[in-house]
């Protein structure tokens, strides 16, 4: 590798880089690194000298099993790391105060420590297929999250503490073991998707009818989709779900797609299969 300039951008896909190449130093300018579907296994402890003003780090679809705690204090907006071989992230990265979007998805992943509380700006939180059992209280104080994707994971429960998250748009929670959704979640004034597909509520709280903003309930895979307690449930619920666009206990493409997503213009990977005739034509087949 060779760079033809000191950039302010970097995006390699389909390399074959087990370590960044030492070329890469020089690149002092870089404000968006890009690197993807690949071998690489690990950064340097020095990555926030080489890189002082990085603000994008997007290293999904490597072999990555470890990132240096050192990136916890750069000054990073968007940082994605999914698809790799992570079991954990440095304290000062969950808790980087000015990271607005952290993407961690399919590692496997097993606890959230408690300095995600630092996380200030955090809008974007995705989680998804790892092996979190809980996450820490201390989430539910970063009150700026817009999304929180929590899906394939081994959760029980959503508890109490969500109603803090004011500004929540969207809950990702399905295919996990969530046996009670807590009526605080009536709080949540801006909540327009709660997806709690695969679980094992058998009952969820009436007070979600007093979501105004709430368009899209997804409960398919439930035992309250077949108990008979949903027809017996208070009218305004059973409003609520059966008028939830496509949602509501209906089955979607796929365990982790959403119909609604589909055929949107935008490739998404959630909904590239042949279940789901690859985002109904939004992604090649490949």
């Amino acid at each position: 590798f060779t760079p033809k300039c000191d950039c302010a951008v970097l995006r390699a896909k389909n390399h074959n880089w087990t370590a960044l190449p030492k070329q890469l130093n020089s690149m002092n300018s870089l404000r968006i690194m890009e690197i993807r579907h690949g071998p690489l296994e690990k950064l340097p402890s020095n990555f926030d000298s080489n890189f002082p003003i990085l603000s994008v780090l997007k290293l999904p679809q490597n072999e990555l099993r470890n990132i240096p705690s050192s990136i916890g204090t750069m000054k990073l907006h968007v940082l994605h790391l999914q698809n790799n071989n992570l079991t954990a992230l440095p304290s000062p990265i969950w808790g980087n105060e000015h990271v607005l979007e952290l993407e961690v998805g399919n590692n496997n992943i097993s606890e959230i420590p408690t300095t995600v509380q630092n996380a200030k700006m955090l809008t974007n939180l995705v989680v998804s297929n790892n092996s979190l059992s809980a996450v820490p209280k201390e989430l539910f104080l970063v009150n700026g999250l817009l999304s929180l994707k929590l899906d394939g994971n081994y959760i029980t429960s959503i508890p109490n503490e969500i109603e803090n998250l004011k500004h929540l748009q969207i809950i990702d929670a399905q295919n996990n073991r969530i046996a009670s959704v807590s009526k605080e979640i009536e709080k949540l004034s801006r909540l327009d998707t709660l997806d709690i597909r695969n679980n094992i509520l058998d009952s969820i709280p009436a007070e979600l009818s007093n979501l105004r903003s709430l368009i899209y309930i997804y409960l398919h895979g439930n035992p309250i989709c077949s108990n008979g307690w949903l027809p017996k449930a208070p009218n305004s619920l059973q409003e609520l779900v059966k008028n939830s666009p496509g949602a509501g206990c209906n089955k979607q493409c796929s365990m982790f797609c959403k119909d609604v997503y589909t055929n949107d213009g935008m490739c998404d990977p959630e909904c590239n299969s042949l279940s789901c005739t690859f985002d109904r034509g939004d992604c090649e087949r490949k």
